[in-house]
């Protein structure tokens, strides 16, 4: 039996005629993260992989996230809204909406709180290494 591929990231136009790209956030393509194209090409050339994964957790999903592949961060991965807003340690990733698949900056907000991580960090890291 063959393995499916997964689907490719997508360049579309929002509702409000702004340019963004939709990925997949697991391998049959039945999910997908949207956010603003400048943001996904930013963090892509910071180091982040292409694969994404949506992770589902919490009373009424309220501690879900999306997360991504990066080389130098502590345990592979890291946090995309985190690094898209540039959230670092005693900052948390709010989502205006409610819709943790939502990326785009106009549903994220920085607030203060516990977070430990300089998620953003560790791609400009890996960045600079190269």
């Amino acid at each position: 039996m063959r393995k499916q591929q997964r689907p490719a990231p997508e360049r579309r136009v929002d509702e409000q005629g702004k340019p963004i790209v939709r990925v997949p956030v697991d391998a049959r393509g039945e999910k997908w993260a949207t956010l603003d194209a400048a943001d996904f090409d930013e963090v892509v050339a910071e180091g982040l992989g292409l694969t994404w994964h949506y992770n589902s957790a919490g009373p009424k999903k309220r501690w879900s996230y999306v997360k991504a592949h990066s080389s130098a961060a502590s345990g592979g991965l890291v946090m995309v809204a985190r690094v898209i807003m540039g959230a670092g340690p005693g900052e948390i990733v709010s989502y205006r909406s409610g819709d943790r698949l939502d990326l785009r900056r106009r549903n994220l907000t920085v607030e203060p709180g516990k977070a430990k991580r300089y998620d953003a960090g560790y791609c400009r890291a890996m960045d600079l290494a190269a």
